[in-house]
């Protein structure tokens, strides 16, 4: 049960390649025996045998790094991966998380075929309902971003949200969002077959394994002490999960990794009478705080509570995940919600209540990325209950960042260098995760507010004596010879009613002669200009090949551009710098005025 079927016992079983690493057991299946020695070195050690660990594993593979070990300290996807409810869903507000969720959909649908392993994947779509008119106009700014990414997505009305499933009661709802392509899986075994790949490619998977420290030496990783000797390594990465916290600290030189594990319910039901269909959508309801997906003919249903329950906050948890103690009182808003929903569901049986830890971050916002103390020590976790949308493109980003110096997309909002030691602090996380857990999924849909790297709004010029060299100067130096991809521009809106038309956040898609080239990162109301004023980065992409080509100032000049707020677009106007020119504009009006007045 809990979603874990039995092919992982059929996985080991069916593949040489991992009968030659894993631990050897009796014929019960209950005791070990002789378990494989494991090797004296390796380039990289990877520690948390989930679905993010074996994304990593998987991806270093194909990226040609092969001297790869990867410890589990109970069984593969035993922990948090084992429970989760298996939702690929790429309606996500932010670029990255929206970029991570699109490729995990990719690599899952193609993955079974690749390793003989059964993922369960099932193309199913989501529907993303709205209770209210800014919980659409949210919908529809989601929806934007999706479309220009190339992800088919629509709004749609209450009479089409019940055509697309059956037990939805539509009387409060205003529309919805329908983005046909998201699916459902089954974690476990994803998690299976990731590995399942990696170690016909040549990494070394071993079981029941556990990580005491990192060996440091001179701020740089040096080896892995576990439970069954020492492991010589130049990379380490830290997968552990709601482990990664106590794994951190645990190393000779520590590394902050702030999350912390809550309580995390779903409810499993018997079939129905007239069993669901396996195509029919899953729904978002982010007002009534629930999830709801197809369970062998029956429904899956949890959410996020407003008062969560910090758990293990004493110290190191438990090895393996077992479901924890059912609270029926603590999860009965929920249900309330569930039944409000689907009123037809309250004769339904339940079969079990599932509660299960998962680990959640400060912000909401994955972890990914080196630890700015120790060198080669590498992290990923803290996937705020969206472990199976991230987890195939995180592990793919993370394992081009350990290969190539940096990955292919910009990852800085989950960057572990964004927190410092504060927020690392047991007392802080235990509160703070109690707060953003019950945002969690009005996070996920799009109300929220954005963090963003200092990006500033005008050139700066700095002067140095001619000789003199200084940091960064090589790399201005072939920017000044090669040219800039990607130009900071601000836009003024041209066509804009500020008190009829929804104002831009922040993510808005811009059009340059009717093809999309970046997003903005910021706006504001300009009280002087009295219009609306957007801040964002210009791409130039080869129209036939997708190559990314230089950005010049003509090119910025001599467009005609467009600013997508939900859906509508609006006229606007580029400049590379301020508009002094409407400033100035503004104060000979002004003069004229006064001078007009003056006069009679």
């Amino acid at each position: 049960m809990f979603l874990r079927l039995l092919a992982d016992v059929r996985w080991r079983g069916a593949d040489p390649k991992w009968r030659s690493v894993a631990c050897c057991r009796s014929a019960s299946g209950t005791a070990e025996s002789q378990p494989v020695p494991l090797p004296a070195q390796a380039q990289v050690v990877i520690c948390g045998g989930g679905i993010t660990g074996t994304s990593v594993a998987y991806h270093l593979a194909k990226l040609g790094w092969k001297d790869v070990v990867l410890l589990e300290q109970g069984r593969l996807a035993a922990g948090t991966t084992r429970f989760c409810a298996g939702i690929v869903s790429t309606a996500r507000p932010v670029s990255i998380e929206l970029k991570m969720a699109e490729y995990s959909n990719k690599l899952y649908q193609q993955l079974e075929q690749e390793t003989g392993v059964q993922t369960g994947y099932v193309k199913t779509g989501s529907v993303s309902l709205a209770q209210t008119q800014d919980r659409l106009i949210s919908l529809k700014r989601i929806a934007s971003s999706l479309t220009v990414s190339g992800i088919p997505c629509e709004i749609i009305s209450p009479k089409q949200v019940a055509q697309l499933h059956p037990l939805i009661n539509i009387h409060d709802l205003v529309g919805a969002m329908y983005v046909p392509e998201d699916a459902l899986v089954l974690s476990a075994n994803v998690s299976l077959a990731l590995a399942t790949a990696a170690s016909r490619s040549g990494v070394q998977i071993h079981e029941r394994t556990s990580v005491s420290h990192v060996s440091v030496q001179k701020g740089r990783v040096t080896g892995v002490e576990t439970d069954r000797g020492h492991i010589k390594c130049q990379y380490f990465v830290n997968c552990a999960g709601q482990w990664a916290y106590e794994l951190g600290h645990s190393g000779e030189e520590p590394v902050n990794i702030p999350l912390h594990a809550c309580e995390h319910f779903y409810l499993l039901t018997h079939p129905l009478k007239e069993p669901l269909a396996n195509n029919v959508p899953t729904v978002v309801d982010p007002d009534g705080r629930i999830y709801i997906r197809n369970w062998q003919g029956g429904i899956l249903s949890g959410g996020f509570e407003k008062n969560p329950k910090p758990l293990f906050t004493e110290g190191r948890n438990q090895l393996e995940i077992h479901n924890l103690q059912e609270d029926w009182d603590h999860f009965e808003p929920l249900l309330s919600s569930l039944l409000r929903r689907m009123p037809n569901l309250e004769a339904l049986q339940i079969m079990q209540l599932v509660n299960c830890p998962e680990s959640f971050t400060p912000d909401m916002r994955c972890i990914m990325g080196e630890s700015p103390t120790v060198r080669g020590y590498f992290v990923l976790a803290g996937m705020n209950s969206a472990g199976i949308s991230y987890g195939g493109g995180a592990g793919k980003y993370l394992a081009e960042w350990m290969v190539n110096g940096y990955p292919s997309e910009n990852v800085w909002p989950l960057d572990l260098k964004r927190f410092g030691t504060l927020q690392s602090s047991r007392t802080f996380l235990r509160h703070r995760v109690m707060e953003v857990m019950r945002n969690l999924i009005k996070q996920h849909q799009g109300l929220s507010v954005p963090q963003f790297p200092f990006l500033p709004s005008a050139e700066a010029f700095f002067f140095f004596p001619q000789g003199m060299e200084f940091v960064g100067q090589e790399a201005l130096l072939e920017q000044k010879q090669n040219g800039v991809y990607k130009r900071f521009t601000m836009f003024i809106l041209e066509d804009h009613d500020t008190d009829m038309d929804l104002w831009p956040w922040w993510g808005e898609p811009i059009f340059r002669n009717g093809r999309y080239v970046g997003k903005t990162t910021s706006s504001a109301y300009s009280y002087t200009l009295e219009r609306h004023v957007c801040l964002g980065f210009v791409q130039h992409f080869n129209e036939k090949t997708g190559e990314e080509l230089v950005v010049t100032t003509d090119f910025i000049n001599q467009g005609e551009y467009e600013i997508d707020i939900a859906g509508q677009r609006f006229q606007a106007k580029a400049k590379l710098y301020p508009f002094s020119s409407l400033f100035a504009q503004r104060r000979r009006k002004d003069e004229v005025e006064l001078s007009g007045y003056q006069r009679e």
